[in-house]
């Protein structure tokens, strides 16, 4: 039925991630309360359309992974070498490939972080074009993008508001956090970079959420925070800020 399309690795292996088999497991159910796959499929694809992946995919057990090929820092490697030719194609081939390798904290803190890292200093270097640091940027923050919203929003987690501090324009790194929590059963709401104080606050007011936080890479973003949480302690009920 083409409802899945699953990474070969180099060794031929078909690599599934886990929202693969979330997947897989949601249709299962949906076959044993007697739905047709035909139906359970057109059902699973009128809600993703819709965008509401929450109610179509369930939480599932860890699983064993497959084993990757290589250590996390050739990873990293490859995927410098891959988005520093602008190449989408094998990006995207070695992204699929670390999600059905490692658990995704690896995948962030030893695959993309030092990828990101190891760019910024390429481009410091004058190695690469301030263009091709930005695509590289603005390709993994797709992919982050994607991946944190295909984890249901569970409406009766305790719910976390995670963006950027005013003027802070890096987001990767609280893009990452609220991959994390999601993934992790939490209702994130992830807000983008810059935002608001007061505008926040208000936001806050009225969806009352348990915590929020906010990220400050530079030293002028954080100083920003500082009056934060004066604001935060005349909400009620009183998220952690």
């Amino acid at each position: 039925h083409e409802v899945l399309t699953p990474h070969r690795s180099d060794n031929r292996y078909r690599l599934y991630s886990d929202r693969d088999v979330a997947i897989l497991r949601w249709l299962k159910k949906r076959i044993d309360e007697g739905v047709s796959i035909s139906n359970a499929i057109s059902e699973l694809r009128s809600m993703t359309r819709n965008g509401d992946w929450p109610e179509a995919v369930p939480e599932v057990p860890a699983m064993g992974r497959v084993k990757p090929e290589n250590p996390p820092q050739m990873y990293a490697e490859q995927l410098f070498r891959a988005l520093i030719k602008h190449d989408e194609v094998r990006s995207g081939d070695i992204f699929k490939e670390v999600l059905a390798g490692y658990d995704l904290i690896t995948v962030c803190t030893q695959i993309l972080v030092p990828t990101l890292v190891e760019i910024g200093e390429a481009w410091y270097r004058g190695e690469i074009r301030i263009t091709t640091e930005h695509f590289a940027s603005s390709y993994l923050r797709g992919k982050l993008l994607a991946l944190m919203q295909s984890y249901p929003s569970r409406r009766g987690a305790p719910h976390l508001l995670i963006g950027g501090a005013p003027t802070e324009q890096h987001e990767i790194g609280a893009l990452m956090m609220a991959l994390l929590l999601r993934s992790e059963g939490y209702r994130v709401e992830y807000l983008g970079p810059d935002i608001p104080l007061e505008d926040l606050v208000d936001y806050a007011r009225y969806e009352k959420p348990n915590m929020i936080i906010l990220s400050a890479s530079m030293e002028s973003a954080a100083i920003e925070l500082r009056r934060m949480q004066e604001k935060v302690n005349r909400l009620r009920p009183t998220p952690i800020f």
